[in-house]
């Protein structure tokens, strides 16, 4: 009897090759997001505010360049406060609730805009002592009583600004609202009621157009939106025909002498990096004063200030970059650290970062936040004043805890002489959008009444 042949066997499948890629995508490849918070849907009736800083780092040896997902404190301070003063004019029904709105003399419905701040004393949080409650009034002149007149108050006849009965105490006499929530929550201080008059508070009678009795506890939905485009703009260095020319400048990618960058991207989960408090007891006071400046506390985020300006504490701009010469001198920084963690308590990946002459490369932040005003004050400034006039507290309040952040260490790929060049285009987008409602009060308490006729 013949047998039947053997049916042949299906060759195996390839299976997926499992080996573990290390770090998330937007650390090994020099793009994707870093995401903080669920998205939310912001109301157009809200603040929208698009900010381009574009600029060219040149440093030597090294370059260290990040960004936060909130950008600076003027950034996200001027979105709130733009937020603010929207609601608070459309519920006065003030025609100003419309940005481009410009009251005329004798229409005006708004004369005087006056905000509690109290202190919030909260646990392992230093405040300076005595005062617990201030009172900020804004009187809003003819001509800078527009919608940007009263939120940033930067014309040439500026609204009037007091605090407590007296000429306001701070950085200017004559700040706007989005300065004065910043220079308020540095000191321990967030909003607790808003009243709004009809006239000035010199005049008489006044007429009281609007009262919020819980402004704190107002929920506010924000987003910001950025985009931080690098492009490696490192010439390639040559000698001259002689010994004795200095080097000349080839900016064609194509040269045999081209320089490539590469390094490491390190994300961070606050909005600047924290450094871990032994690492930081070993260094010396200078260090630590130049550490503050890069890291960007506690004077601000890491979109705060671009070279090594001590001094700036509010006009930022939207990168941070430093290198030796702008840069402590510590062998950690002069490139990647190996062990990050060893430096920074709160760094969250790593990864391999390269960029080829001529090439650009995206990075993306995405925050979101809903919640309480006063949570969102707190948590995205750190208390660094006693009081305004007393300067800087010697233990600040608690670490920033709402955002994320990033920063690259780029080298040469290949170094052939000191001081070597690494220069880097950039461009910020970031766009900030929140809006403010009412606190929902809760519902009254029922009860069942039976009795008999």
């Amino acid at each position: 009897m013949r047998r039947a042949a053997p049916k042949r066997r299906a060759a195996p499948k390839k299976r997926a090759s499992k080996r573990r890629k290390t770090g998330p995508p937007a650390t090994r490849r020099m793009g994707g997001a870093i995401i903080t918070g669920k998205p939310v849907s912001v109301p157009s009736l809200g603040s929208c505010i698009r900010q381009v800083t574009y600029g060219e780092v040149d440093k030597a040896n090294v370059a260290w360049v990040g960004a936060s997902s909130t950008g600076s404190e003027k950034f996200f301070m001027s979105v709130i406060a733009e937020a603010m003063i929207a609601k608070i004019l459309r519920e006065s029904k003030d025609i100003r609730s419309d940005k481009e709105a410009n009251v005329d003399v004798g229409t005006s419905i708004v004369d005087s805009i006056q905000v509690h701040f109290i202190r919030n004393l909260v646990k392992d949080t230093s405040v300076g002592g005595g005062v617990a409650t201030h009172v900020v009034r804004m009187d809003i002149n003819t001509d800078s009583s527009s919608f940007n007149g009263i939120v940033y108050n930067v014309y040439a006849s500026p609204n009037l600004v007091f605090q407590d009965g007296v000429t306001y105490v701070g950085a200017t006499a004559t700040p706007g609202w989005n300065r004065i929530l910043y220079e308020q929550a540095i000191q321990g201080f967030y909003p607790c009621m808003v009243q709004v008059f009809r006239s000035q508070d010199n005049s008489t009678p006044q007429t009281l157009v609007y009262n919020d009795t819980q402004l704190g506890d107002m929920q506010v939905t924000m987003s910001v939106d950025g985009s931080h485009r690098y492009q490696n703009v490192t010439p390639a260095n040559h000698p001259g025909p002689e010994a004795n020319v200095p080097l000349i400048s080839d900016t064609n990618r194509n040269s045999i002498s081209a320089n490539p960058l590469s390094g490491k991207l390190y994300t961070f989960s606050h909005l600047a990096p924290k450094y871990n408090t032994g690492w930081m007891n070993r260094q010396t006071l200078n260090n630590i004063v130049d550490l503050n400046l890069f890291s960007g506390r506690p004077l601000g985020t890491l979109d705060r200030t671009l070279g090594n300006d001590k001094s700036q504490q509010w006009d930022y701009a939207a990168i941070s970059a430093y290198g030796p010469g702008t840069f402590p001198q510590l062998p950690e920084f002069q490139r990647p650290p190996l062990r990050a963690a060893t430096l920074f308590s709160n760094v969250k990946t790593t990864g391999p970062v390269s960029m080829s002459p001529g090439a650009i490369r995206t990075f993306t932040t995405k925050f979101s936040y809903q919640g309480t005003l006063t949570r969102l004050l707190t948590g995205l400034t750190q208390i660094t004043r006693g009081s305004i006039a007393s300067g800087i507290v010697d233990h600040p309040g608690k670490f920033p805890t709402i955002g994320d952040s990033f920063m690259m260490c780029l080298n040469p790929t290949m170094k052939t002489r000191e001081n070597e060049s690494v220069m880097l285009g950039f461009q910020y987008t970031k766009v900030g959008k929140a809006f403010l409602t009412s606190k929902r009060g809760g519902f009254l308490p029922t009860t069942n009444l039976e009795y008999e006729a």
